[in-house]
């Protein structure tokens, strides 16, 4: 009975300590697709997002985002997350362009910092919740990490999109709100109008374009 009861833990620390072999190292860095929104291969608007994430197309300006999230994500949860994120991408594209649109627009009015702040952070606002959900695709993506170890994620792309009338009238409405002067407004809309297809294709340098006096003719 001796010799049984001393046997056993030999045999368990030989085993404990037989150092284990990495698997998958060969596969490090490879992606393999499992599955796919319809059994559909990537459509080419996905691939275009790579470029640029807001584009004009057919008569609207659309934003696009995709995210990576664990493969246990509910596809439409991961699709409201994905909705959210574009907005969120797209007021952030919006900003720098609308203030510096804003600041031109203000010479001769004086409206201030504070002032100039709010009609971006407005314009952003109003333009983000007048975005409708677009196109939508997701990948389930099989994936080794840098130890060897396979995991599967989930990659969803998703679209919101807004015409480009309804996507200019936000902009110099929220301008008018947040002024509340229609001369300023007017020159506003001048410096949309004049920079608006480098806006909505992406274009990410400034402007050069001025705005007209408030006493010069349009």
């Amino acid at each position: 009975m001796k010799k049984i009861i001393l046997f056993i833990p030999l045999i368990l620390l030989a085993g404990c300590s037989t150092p284990q072999p990495k698997v998958g190292l060969e596969n490090v860095g490879k992606e393999v697709v499992v599955s796919s929104m319809n059994d559909e291969s990537m459509p080419s608007w996905v691939k275009r997002s790579s470029e640029k994430s807001l584009y004009e197309d057919d008569g609207n300006v659309i934003a696009i985002s995709m995210n990576i999230l664990p493969n246990d994500t509910r596809i439409d949860a991961g699709f409201k997350i994905g909705e959210l994120n574009a907005k969120a991408a797209m007021a952030k594209a919006l900003e720098s362009h609308v203030e510096y649109f804003a600041q031109v627009a203000d010479e001769g009015f004086g409206l201030g910092d504070q002032t100039i702040r709010t009609i971006t952070t407005e314009t952003a606002k109003i333009t983000a919740s007048n975005m409708r959900p677009g196109r939508r695709y997701y990948q389930r993506i099989a994936v080794t990490d840098d130890t060897g170890t396979p995991r599967t994620e989930i990659r969803l792309w998703t679209e919101i999109t807004i015409s480009k009338e309804e996507f200019r009238k936000s902009m110099v409405n929220a301008a008018r709100k947040a002024s509340g002067k229609p001369a300023f407004s007017e020159a506003f809309a001048h410096q949309v109008d004049r920079n608006f297809e480098k806006l909505v294709n992406g274009n990410e340098s400034k402007p050069n374009e001025r705005a007209p006096a408030k006493n010069e003719e349009q």
